[in-house]
């Protein structure tokens, strides 16, 4: 059994980009890998990006630009805002704690949502609408648990 540590990010494109990879991975060698997903919140508060000069409409464009060769689903619209991903990457620990069987699929939804819509990983209900798609997952229970202590502490 080998361990595999992955690093990653709902809001990270790089993280999503390569999904791909670890699909293949996971199909060639099944059982044999066992998976840790670790997530890094990039940012607590989304001030930070635009102190570095990143907007929406940049974001957009640099995603076009960057991404598209991937071959990932993409949309292109700018967001209304920047946001922070902390929110999203705890709603992954949430799941991790309380129903460990969906935590990879968790990450799946908050990357599609954060990729193919104009949603933002630190509005609740975006999150709610994301993780509703994840079958068997109570979305409500995972989103009110965000901001809990014990969430906050093991992210």
């Amino acid at each position: 059994m080998l361990e595999v540590t992955h690093y990653t990010d709902p809001g990270c494109p790089w993280a999503y980009s390569a999904a791909p990879a670890h699909t293949t991975l996971r199909w060639r060698y099944g059982d044999g890998l066992r998976w840790t997903l670790v997530t890094i919140g990039l940012s607590e508060d989304a001030a930070q990006y635009a102190a570095r000069g990143y907007t929406p409409a940049r974001t957009a464009a640099d995603w076009r630009r960057t991404f598209q060769r991937f071959g990932m689903p993409l949309q292109y619209t700018p967001k209304p805002r920047l946001s922070a991903t902390a929110p999203a990457c705890r709603a992954i620990v949430a799941t991790r704690l309380d129903a460990p069987e969906h935590e990879t699929a968790t990450l799946r939804a908050l990357q599609f949502a954060q990729f193919t819509t104009t949603g933002m990983l630190d509005d609740p209900a975006m999150l709610r609408t994301a993780l509703a798609t994840v079958a068997g997952l109570d979305a409500d229970a995972i989103v009110a648990r965000i901001d809990d202590p014990d969430i906050v502490a093991a992210s």
